[in-house]
């Protein structure tokens, strides 16, 4: 008997099939009954609850991206203009940092930040990138850096970095943005907003 190359494949796939669906599928109703067991078991364990994020009103202008929930410590984080901060001459000056109760809204502090570079280039809250359990929240200015320390009172700390080498001194490309040295430190446009790059 000369059987074809080509049948020997599908014969396989047609025995493969055959066994399959000949195989004992149990008793379906002890299948269902230990499902439901574990849906009953699952829904009797309490989920952990998830705090939502806090609607305390805030009195003054806030830019976009400048009122920051942090859900560990449950603190809401604002940079402000208010009447204290603003000027006929430049307008509102978003300076005014405000951390609050994520659920009572208190206020726990309030400090003005000094005025960045010109009294209407805005304080913004720097994004968390990674560290969501270091107690620090960055505020970003045109040149000067913050770091809060929320675990040790609140304190404010502007950050000054040292050099142990010379900096460049020539335009350079970095994320696509021209930077041009300053002395020794270059300074160009980062995530939309200008500050110093290091």
């Amino acid at each position: 008997m000369i059987i074809n190359r080509n049948i020997i494949p599908m014969l396989a796939v047609v025995a493969m099939s055959l066994l399959v669906s000949c195989t004992d599928t149990g008793n379906t109703s002890s299948t269902s009954a230990t499902s439901s067991q574990d849906s009953t078991a699952q829904a009797a364990t309490p989920a952990t609850p998830q705090l939502a994020a806090p609607d305390c009103p805030i009195t003054g202008e806030v830019l976009e991206g400048n009122k920051v929930w942090l859900q560990t410590p449950d603190l809401l984080v604002v940079i402000k203009a208010d009447e204290t901060t603003t000027t006929e001459e430049f307008g509102p000056s978003h300076r005014v940092l405000e951390i609050l109760d994520g659920r009572s809204c208190e206020r726990r502090h309030k400090t003005t930040l000094p005025e960045n570079t010109s009294p209407d280039f805005p304080y913004y809250v720097a994004p968390i990138q990674y560290n969501n359990v270091s107690n620090v929240i960055g505020i970003q200015g045109y040149y000067d850096v913050f770091i809060c320390d929320l675990a040790n009172g609140y304190k404010l700390s502007k950050l000054n970095p040292r050099y142990f080498k010379e900096r460049i001194r020539r335009p350079a490309i970095w994320h696509g943005t021209t930077l041009r040295g300053m002395g020794k430190l270059p300074a160009g446009l980062c995530a939309g907003h200008t500050f110093l790059c290091f």
